[in-house]
């Protein structure tokens, strides 16, 4: 069996950590926002709530992703990470929706903000983020479900700065509309990340080719090679985002299988998918076939 996941024993207890920083996080915050009164303080804390559960999910994810595959499941759990990735982009869409409705309310009647509580519970939450970065720092780029699980982290840690800037702002001015101000600036800077993670991970879900390769390029590299004679149902897709697979069918003259050419156009084919791209196609399919045996086959793509 093949194993097509790079996650290890160390990342899952980094992400367990990190989620148990994270929900202390999220207690305190969320104190902090009802003593308060402060929005962007209750956005912040439910930023930080999608933070655990991205934690806990990613590594639920990468526990299951070091099973090995089996015959039901022949790449074992390796496309989890684009489900929970879009999982937890769609839980950053809402509650941005959420955070925008009640900071337009806000703005237009505001409501009394302590600042100074606001502020100093923010502080608190900084704190906490940076540890739960330095936790993960050197594993974040594992794999799509790790690295959103430390962006949405990294984020916050921005977030509690400006929640901190902007008790300290109505602390000096009394002016409460900051409040819902920095909660609609927090929203901003969340969506975005949102719509990204989703389209990562819709990308591979739909099975489109990594935009690091250039399938025209690939089959016109194939095209190139000694023999080739022509090629059809060429597929190049993700199966998650450490791996990239690859399958062909490759038209070669029927001399081939007798001169011993088949052989030799496969070994060349494969090694052009592994050194001549800008990402290596390691798990590549080959079909070599002789030329008119395309017109025995029922399914074209």
């Amino acid at each position: 069996m093949h194993q097509h996941s790079p996650t290890t024993g160390s990342t899952r207890t980094r992400l367990i950590i990190a989620a148990a920083i994270t929900f202390g996080v999220l207690a305190a915050q969320l104190v902090g926002a009802v003593l308060s009164h402060s929005l962007a303080l209750a956005a912040d804390t439910g930023h930080v709530a999608i933070d655990s559960v991205g934690l806990l999910l990613a590594a639920f994810t990468a526990t299951l992703m070091t099973r090995p595959s089996t015959d039901a499941l022949t790449y074992g759990y390796a496309r989890l990470e684009a489900i929970a990735g879009g999982i937890q982009a769609g839980m950053i869409i809402i509650i941005c929706a959420v955070i925008g409705y009640e900071g337009i309310a806000h703005l237009i009647t505001p409501i009394p903000v302590d600042g100074t509580q606001m502020a100093a519970w923010a502080v608190a939450g900084l704190l906490g983020n940076l540890l739960s970065m330095l936790v993960m720092a050197g594993r974040h780029r594992d794999n799509l479900n790790i690295r959103a699980a430390f962006l949405e982290v990294t984020v916050d840690a921005i977030s509690s700065v400006g929640v901190i800037a902007g008790g300290i702002v109505t602390r000096l001015t009394g002016i409460n509309r900051f409040d819902a101000v920095i909660s609609l600036l927090i929203a901003a800077a969340m969506l975005p990340r949102g719509y990204k993670l989703l389209k990562d991970a819709g990308e591979i879900l739909l099975d489109r080719a990594p935009k690091e390769l250039n399938v025209a390029e690939i089959r016109q590299h194939i095209l190139r090679v000694d023999h080739v004679t022509g090629l059809h149902d060429l597929h190049v897709w993700p199966l998650n985002s450490h791996t990239v697979l690859l399958s062909a069918h490759i038209i070669i003259a029927k001399q081939c299988y007798k001169d011993g050419h088949a052989l030799e156009v496969l070994h060349q084919v494969e090694t052009c998918m592994k050194t001549h791209f800008p990402r290596k196609i390691e798990h590549c399919t080959f079909q070599i076939e002789p030329e008119g045996h395309a017109a025995h086959e029922l399914l074209k793509h």
